[in-house]
């Protein structure tokens, strides 16, 4: 059995930090860490961003893009190896519960 090993792909890793609890009609400071995690520039980055029905989103940092279903865009020429970026978002949420927004890198 063997097994092939490819060193020095580009990957890109996404976490969120979010407060503890989220009150309701309240803005709510979350951080979106997008970082590569590879030995090698990532070029042309696209980080997006959907959130649930009825949630505003106010404050990104740096300045975001929307498309027209209301999903939150940032563009980067590159990340160079190891680097890091942090995309700053306020949400306020109508509702009780969690809010689960999504995030995907192209």
């Amino acid at each position: 059995e063997s097994v092939q090993v490819v060193q020095g792909e580009p990957a890109v890793r996404v976490r969120w930090k979010a407060p503890p609890e989220l009150r309701v009609n309240r803005p709510a400071p979350y951080t979106l860490a997008v970082k590569n995690t590879s030995s090698q520039p990532v070029l042309k980055v696209c980080v997006q961003v959907r959130v649930p029905d009825g949630v505003i989103s106010s404050d990104t940092q740096p300045p975001a893009g929307t498309t027209a279903r209301g999903v939150l865009v940032w563009e980067f020429d590159s990340l160079k190896a190891g680097e890091s970026r942090p995309l700053k978002m306020t949400f306020k949420s109508p509702t009780r519960g969690e809010l689960n927004a999504q995030a995907w890198v192209t």
